[in-house]
């Protein structure tokens, strides 16, 4: 008889562990898609194009993330991000 209630106290707290376990990586993953919405950056607030030569354009935003203004400018060649 205590065999079996040794068995039973452990199949209970490993069923608490993997709950416990569960409950976590529910909630940790929730908090994390919450915390981008709010981190998600607004329209461009301004873009200027300006054309050097007919094969370079630049465009060049100005967005605001989390208050703050960055300048993101873009050319065929890549894209630099700074902040204003």
């Amino acid at each position: 008889m205590t065999e079996l209630k040794k068995s039973l106290l452990i199949l209970i707290g490993l069923i608490c562990l993997a709950t416990a376990c569960l409950a976590g990586a529910v909630y940790s993953n929730k908090l994390t898609s919450t915390e981008n919405t709010a981190l998600e950056q607004t329209p461009p607030v301004r873009s200027l194009y300006v054309t050097g030569n007919a094969n370079e354009k630049t465009t060049i935003d100005v967005v605001e993330i989390d208050g703050k203004e960055y300048l993101i400018a873009s050319t065929n060649r890549g894209v630099s991000i700074c902040e204003k």
